[in-house]
């Protein structure tokens, strides 16, 4: 990705070989972006189907439906593209409420179209690709809310992350939340659902720590191991395997870690040469991952 620093990736949920990355110019502080669709065609070979310029930095994306993709922009908006016309290389929606970046976009996995963001205004919005405006607009926390992630078991539950401290869990039904930690993390920026356990979540944060928590008991983690670096940047649990998750961070390295084997990473891939933002695992390859960073490699 020639003068493209990588932000975010992820995996079709009905193509095993297909995805997608966020990608900008000059590191995200200023310039364009563009959003990048690969298909893996055999072994490490990748090829670039489709490329789609935008004015602003991206900064995540995320699948709505098989052919609708939605991107976080640092002006602010939320873009809709039509990945399925391979013609088409403008959004067919663009979406202006948030009033400062958009740094998170996750998309809802049981209603179609369904999706929320959340910004360095603070506030966290959902979505629906029929609609024009958002559905609801829910605004705790005090600081940049860096993620916002859907429960892959509670249809109507999100949780959010910020530069608080804080980690929130929400329905989408009601203006407050309904449970929040003190992470006792300077900045938390990054979250993600156990998908083998509907009460577990796990953060990572600027302390460089991993944090697993039980929603039912909230007030401490019940496991919380340092990850070797100074800030993981992103986490993602592997829905093939249970307990293993992996963590991107900004020293460049990706790390896997088995909770039910070990306290330490099981592996350490520094296939980076800057830091690394973008994780995600593909759900039909048991043990495949790809990751996106600075230094213009995905």
């Amino acid at each position: 990705m020639p003068e493209r620093h990588g932000y975010s990736v992820e995996f079709s949920s009905i193509n095993p070989n297909l995805f997608i990355v966020a990608t900008s110019q000059k590191y995200g502080r200023k310039g364009g972006a563009t959003l990048f669709l690969l298909k893996i065609l055999s072994g490490k070979e990748i090829v670039c189907l489709q490329s789609y310029e935008w004015v602003d930095a991206l900064f995540d994306i995320g699948w709505c439906t098989s052919d609708l993709v939605c991107s976080a922009s640092g002006d602010g908006s939320v873009q809709l593209w039509n990945v399925g016309l391979i013609s088409s290389t403008t959004p067919t929606m663009c979406y202006i409420e948030h009033l400062q970046e958009v740094c998170s976009v996750d998309c809802s996995k049981y209603y179609v179209g369904t999706f929320v963001t959340s910004s360095w205004d603070r506030s966290v919005k959902l979505w629906n690709t029929s609609y024009s405006k958002s559905l609801s607009s829910y605004q705790e926390h005090s600081d940049i809310v860096y993620q916002t992630k859907f429960s892959p078991h509670l249809h109507n539950t999100f949780a959010s992350v910020s530069g608080d401290g804080c980690l929130k869990i929400w329905n989408t039904n009601c203006s407050t939340a309904v449970a929040t930690v003190e992470t006792q993390c300077p900045e938390v920026l990054t979250c993600d659902w156990k998908p083998a356990d509907p009460n577990v979540m796990s953060t990572g944060g600027s302390d460089g720590l991993l944090k697993l928590w039980d929603i039912r008991q909230f007030s401490i983690p019940f496991l919380q191991i340092f990850s070797g670096c100074t800030a993981i940047r992103r986490i993602r649990y592997s829905s093939n395997r249970d307990n293993v998750l992996a963590s991107v961070s900004y020293d460049g390295i990706t790390r896997i870690w088995d909770f039910g084997k070990t306290m330490d990473p099981v592996q350490s891939i520094q296939n980076h040469a800057d830091s690394v933002f973008g994780l995600d695992w593909n759900p039909f390859q048991r043990n495949q991952i790809v990751d996106c960073g600075w230094d213009n490699f995905v």
